[in-house]
Order: structure tokens, then C-alpha cells, then sequence
């Protein structure tokens, strides 16, 4: 007679009776979690069975992707928007950088095994900003205003949290280079999910309140546009998002010259990216691809190709803009994008960029004049007092440049840096920033001629070009720490695998140990 797969005749044997337990201890909890959430659903108590499915989904993923939990951070790492359903509005990069910490935390319950990466320079720079972060929260204590809080706006803190716990998991969770080496194709496929999203948007205004509830951060400005019945320039903004990250992968895979060959492949990709970054209307964007042509050019070291195709490169644009007004018509937000080149742009065009351009160096010298940043070594902290934004926005009279001046996010990245945490952070950050730029080449240099190449190439130019644009071009605090913890945890990684792809090399390559006379006489 057999129960569970156990005769009588095995109760003697100590294993079998501990495997007789296992399983029906399993089979007992089964069916009492079959009994529950049958209740559950009987009396209609949707808030467990919700509870329920998040334990689920979590032990899923904890115990069945392990090692692989990793790759939720890049997949959802351009996943900012926030879950309108959910009792508290996380975004999907939240809940994927949660689920892979949980399951770095199982594997490391269930496992022996020693994860712990050498240390690094970089650790300590992250290290110096967060604890100066710390005492900057000290300092100035921020809540959110669902808690009560008198200080509000503290989502920049959830957010750098967020990127920390990321960078802990990034810099030891992954253990093949095959994944790591997909990291961009990860980050695109998040990126074609919010493009597609907003262009859904754009091309169907009318489901904007249906999909805002569920996932907010889209580009509503077409539903906007509806509603108020506005006709100004029609911008894909949502488009950018895509359009970017395709253009940076092209860089960090291809040298340059090739992206310009209309008998490949990649020159049909290159122009989807920069038909997206046009429409998109954004002209920091477009110097972004610029930069990253010639930064991945450079890194390539196919210098020759890089001179060729920033000739054809430049050239193209130069005729773009000169056949404007003279033989055809461009749209207008491609004309936005174009329109810091000398041109025939409309009248709406020029006027629009101008005067998004005057109202940014106005902000930033009423900054300066009016000393709204209180402490400049030290910072002011994020987000605003409670009473001053009931003050400004009581019966609906606040504007948006009321609010940017309230919270701090004034457009430039020295500026919010100096707001949020002083001076004194704004040094720190750039000293993680320029010394992650220059680990970020050495980076690829040790990765040249593995599968790590194109990857490292991906986030040197980011890293490389990131703290220029940043200062010179467009920028906040609070947005781009995330970033950069990331990518920096993304250049420590690089660094652990390409160290174990050399001393595989070096395995192979070592000759085997000599036999033992016995063994060669025998």
C-alpha cells in the first residue's frame, strides 16, 4: 500500500519519511490556500485576493527567475509613470527593482555561494553622496502629502532609493555574459512600451483618462489639445523615448560610417530613430544623437569613419535646413527640433523656441536675484512646504512657473543641484560623474574584442556625454542620480564579467598539469 507515493515498508527509512512529510505538508497547505481564496472569492473580498496574488507573484519570482531577477531593472527601467490602481502609485521600475531584491535576498537565503564584488573607487563616490544625501534629509526632512507631511514632494527620495537598491543587486546578481550583453536591447524593449503607449495616445486622444488611470506619465498634450481645442504645434513627444534609445544602441553596435549605408539594415533603423527624435520636437535630443555619432565613433576608433560620417552627417542636416521654406515644407515639430540651425523656419516655430529658451534664462537669473535657493552650500532639500503650496495654488491660481519655482525644478542641472543639496553635493556629484566618465572608457578599452563591447560602448556614452549635457544643456537633480546610479552600477558590472572572461581565458589557455609517473607507466 503506497500514500504519497511512500509504502509501509519505507517508514523505516529516515529520508523517505522526511520526503513523506515535505509532501504532505505541501498537499495540507494546497488545499487550505484553495479553501481561502475560494472564500475569498465567494464573499467578494477583492483586497486579500490582491494581497494574495502580489505574495504570489513575489515567491514566483523570488524562487523561480533567481538569478535572473535581474533583468527586471532594465526591462522596466524607462517604466516611470506611476500604477494609478494600486493602493500606493509605484511604477513598474519600482516594482521590478523590488522583486529583483527580494529574489537576490532568497538566493542569497538558499545559496552559499559568495556574491560580494570587489571593491571599487566607484563605491566609495556612490557611497560619499549617499550619506551626504542622508544628512542633507536630516537637515531638511521631506514626506509626501498623503502621510500628513507639512514638507511634500518626496518621491526624488523613493526614487534615489530605488536606484540604490538597484545598484546593490546590478553589481552582484547577474552571472552570464550573454544576458549582461542584452542589457540595451532590454532597456529598448521598456522604451518601446512608453513610445507606444503615447502614440496610442496621440493617434486616440479619447483613451487618455482610460489608460492614465491605469499607468500615468504618458504624453497627454493631444487630449489636452482636444478638450481646450488648441491647435498649436503638434508634438510627438511620447516618440523620443524610442527614437533615443534605438539611436544609442545603432552607436554602441556599429561604427559610424556604416549607420550611413543605405545598403544595410542599420541605415533604415537610423532613420526610424531620427524620423522619432524629430517629430518629438525636442532640440537637446537631437544634439544628444549628435554627440552620440561622434562619441561612438571615437570609441570605436575608426576615426576616419567618424570624419566621413560627421561630413555626411552635418551635411544632411545643412541641406534639411536650407531646403526648408525654399523647396518644401517641413512639419512643425520637425521644424522645433532643427531650429537652432540658421533657416526658414515659420513664425510659430521661431517664436515657440524663443520663447522657451527666454523663459528658461529669465527663471534662472530670477533664481540668482531673488536668492530663492536659501542655502547654497548646504541645499534647501526637495520638494516644498505645504502651506506655501496651498498659498499658491488655493482656488486654482498657481501656474506651472509658480510650481517650478516652489519645488525647486528649475530646469538646469547646476541650478536643482544647488537647491536640492547645496554646493557641497552639486561637488560630489560631479566627482562620480566625471570619474564614472573616465572608468566608463577604460571600461570599454577592456572590453574590446568580447561580447561586452558593444554595451560598454552603449553606456560610455551616456556616462561620457552625461554630466556636458547636464550642465550646458538640460538637467535635474532629482532625475538624473537615478540614472547615474545606474549606470554606474551597470560600468561595475562590466568590469566584474570582462575580469571573469580573462581568467576563463586564462584557464583554457594554461596547460594541463603533467601525469604522475605512476599513472604514465601504468
Amino acid at each position: 500500500m503506497k500514500l504519497l507515493g511512500i509504502s509501509t515498508d519505507d517508514l523505516h527509512n529516515p529520508p523517505m519519511v522526511r520526503a513523506f512529510v515535505m509532501r504532505l505538508a505541501t498537499l495540507l497547505v494546497g488545499i487550505a490556500i484553495a479553501m481561502i481564496v475560494g472564500y475569498w472569492l465567494a464573499t467578494g473580498q477583492n483586497f486579500y485576493l490582491t494581497c494574495f496574488v502580489a505574495v504570489l507573484v513575489v515567491v514566483l519570482v523570488a524562487f523561480g527567475m533567481q538569478r535572473k531577477a535581474w533583468i527586471l531593472i532594465p526591462l522596466t527601467f524607462l517604466l516611470t509613470g506611476g500604477i494609478g490602481k494600486l493602493p500606493i502609485p509605484l511604477a513598474p521600475r519600482d516594482l521590478g527593482v523590488l522583486l529583483a531584491t527580494t529574489s537576490y535576498v532568497a538566493y542569497r537565503v538558499l545559496s552559499q555561494e559568495n556574491l560580494r564584488p570587489k571593491p571599487h573607487v566607484l563605491d566609495l563616490l556612490v557611497g560619499l553622496n549617499v550619506i551626504y544625501l542622508a544628512f542633507n534629509l536630516v537637515k531638511n526632512p521631506v514626506g509626501f502629502l498623503i502621510f500628513g507631511s507639512q514638507s511634500i514632494g518626496g518621491r526624488p527620495v523613493v526614487n534615489i532609493c530605488i536606484a540604490l537598491l538597484a545598484y546593490w543587486v546590478i553589481i552582484r546578481l547577474p552571472d552570464t555574459v550573454t544576458s549582461v550583453s542584452r542589457i540595451p536591447y532590454y532597456v529598448l524593449i521598456s522604451a518601446t512600451v512608453v513610445s507606444g503607449l503615447s502614440l496610442l495616445l496621440y493617434v486616440v486622444p479619447s483613451l487618455t483618462p482610460a489608460v492614465s488611470s491605469w499607468y500615468a506619465g504618458l504624453d497627454n498634450s493631444a487630449y489636452i489639445n482636444m478638450i481646450q481645442g488648441e491647435h498649436g504645434i503638434q508634438r510627438l513627444k511620447g516618440l523620443v523615448t524610442f527614437g533615443f534609445q534605438l539611436f544609442l544602441v545603432l552607436c554602441a553596435h556599429y561604427s559610424p560610417a556604416t549607420l550611413f549605408d543605405p545598403r544595410r539594415g542599420r541605415f533604415y533603423a537610423m532613420v526610424l530613430a531620427t524620423i522619432c527624435i524629430l517629430v518629438a520636437g525636442f532640440r537637446n535630443f537631437l544634439l544628444w544623437a549628435m554627440a552620440a555619432v561622434g562619441i561612438g565613433g571615437w570609441l570605436h576608433r575608426r576615426w576616419r569613419e567618424l570624419v566621413l560620417a560627421g561630413f555626411v552627417g552635418a551635411l544632411l542636416i545643412a541641406l534639411l535646413a536650407f531646403g526648408q521654406g525654399r523647396f518644401y515644407q517641413l512639419p512643425e515639430t520637425i521644424q522645433r527640433s532643427l531650429a537652432f540651425i540658421p533657416g526658414r523656419w515659420s513664425e510659430a516655430v521661431v517664436a515657440d523656441a524663443e520663447d522657451s529658451s527666454t523663459w528658461r534664462f529669465k527663471l534662472w537669473k530670477d533664481v540668482i536675484e531673488w536668492r530663492l535657493i536659501k542655502d547654497w552650500w548646504l541645499g534647501d532639500g526637495f520638494g516644498a512646504n505645504l502651506e506655501d503650496a496651498i498659498a499658491t495654488y488655493g482656488g486654482g491660481k498657481g501656474n506651472y512657473r509658480e510650481w517650478i519655482i516652489l519645488s525647486g525644478g528649475f530646469h538646469s542641472g547646476p541650478l536643482t543641484t544647488i537647491r536640492y543639496v547645496g554646493i557641497c553635493g552639486m561637488v560630489l556629484l560631479y566627482l562620480l560623474s566625471i570619474s564614472a566618465a573616465f572608468y566608463s572608457y577604460r571600461c570599454v578599452n577592456e572590453c574590446r574584442g568580447t561580447p561586452l563591447f558593444p554595451v560598454a560602448i552603449y553606456f560610455a556614452i551616456q556616462l561620457i556625454w552625461g554630466p556636458v549635457h547636464y550642465t550646458l544643456v538640460f538637467g535635474g537633480y532629482d532625475g538624473y542620480l537615478p540614472e547615474l546610479l545606474f549606470y554606474v552600477a551597470c560600468l561595475r558590472l562590466l568590469f566584474r564579467m570582462s575580469d571573469e572572461l580573462k581568467q576563463n581565458a586564462v584557464a583554457k589557455t594554461r596547460p594541463a598539469p603533467a601525469q604522475s609517473i605512476a599513472s604514465a607507466l601504468a
